[in-house]
């Protein structure tokens, strides 16, 4: 998505930036979709599962990237990883996204090399949110907890102390798995 091509295999590239509304507004990697939540990103599988047949959900190579690519599209990406997991555990090794990529650097590192590929002007999280710093806590709170919730806790010494946190970040998967089964079964 990155081109715009009538090349159709060039547009199977679906690029996710998964960093906040305020940093995304200011500059971004021309054609991304923001998705900063693991529901939004549950709801774009879905509309992708229901507008494509099983070939063309194969073919689309995934990027996901935030301002390093070293916390909020890592968790996406084994958030999505995990769930396509569930999704295939009968038909273990096949995904319906076999290609998922985390760009190394993020959009920090792109910026230099490929400005002629931007839309707007990179801004930091912290330059970004520097007049409401309590939005930015809050956007930050309600991710950590969505990866405790969906992926377990990232404190080893929590999850030590309270083992049905694993459990539940499981039946938590489980649940979007169903949903997303239920759209799979309409689908095709």
């Amino acid at each position: 998505m990155i081109l715009e091509t009538k090349n159709k295999n060039l547009n199977d590239l679906l690029i996710i930036d998964c960093r906040f509304p305020k940093e995304y507004a200011k500059g971004r990697i021309r054609n991304s979709i923001n998705i900063y939540d693991f529901e939004n990103l549950v709801d774009l599988l879905k509309n992708l599962i229901s507008n494509s047949s099983i070939n063309e959900l194969v073919r689309y190579k995934i990027v996901l990237y935030c301002e390093f690519s070293q916390y909020r599209s890592p968790k996406m990406g084994k958030f999505l990883r995990k769930l396509d997991r569930l999704i295939n555990i009968k038909y273990w090794p096949y995904l319906i996204f076999p290609d998922l990529f985390i760009l190394e650097g993020g959009i920090y590192n792109f910026k230099e090399l490929n400005q002629s590929l931007m839309t707007g002007k990179y801004c930091s999280m912290d330059d970004s949110y520097l007049l409401d710093f309590e939005e930015l806590e809050t956007y930050l709170n309600i991710f950590r907890n969505k990866v405790d919730l969906y992926l377990g806790s990232n404190n080893k010494n929590e999850s030590k102390n309270n083992v049905n946190s694993g459990f539940a970040s499981f039946d938590k998967m489980v649940d979007l798995k169903n949903d997303l089964m239920k759209v799979i079964n309409n689908s095709f």
